[in-house]
């Protein structure tokens, strides 16, 4: 199965309620949101009809991913490395 290409966006919390959601995504495709969620990770087997209904209703409902909140939420390869604590050691001279 080829993979789903989702345009990625980042948006602030006041404009994320009025973006689509992947249950916008189900109805308008007439699936369940289980089906919408695995054609978007290439998980399981889904059927072609079914693969087309998502792309299609994607495409109409203008459904896009929100990269911060994959990452966050560990769906994303990308990672966010918080350092807990910061470790400076003094180099001394080099030996002459």
């Amino acid at each position: 199965m080829a993979e789903t290409m989702i345009p990625i966006v980042s948006t602030s919390p006041a404009t994320a309620r009025k973006r689509p959601t992947i249950r916008d995504v189900a109805r308008e495709a007439g699936v369940s949101y289980a089906t919408v969620s695995r054609v978007l990770n290439s998980r399981e087997w889904v059927s072609p009809a079914a693969v087309r209904a998502v792309r299609e209703a994607i495409a109409r409902t203008g459904y896009t991913v929100r990269l911060l909140t994959d990452v966050i939420a560990g769906r994303s390869p990308l990672s966010i490395t918080v350092p807990t604590r910061l470790v400076i050691r003094a180099s001394s001279p080099a030996p002459a």
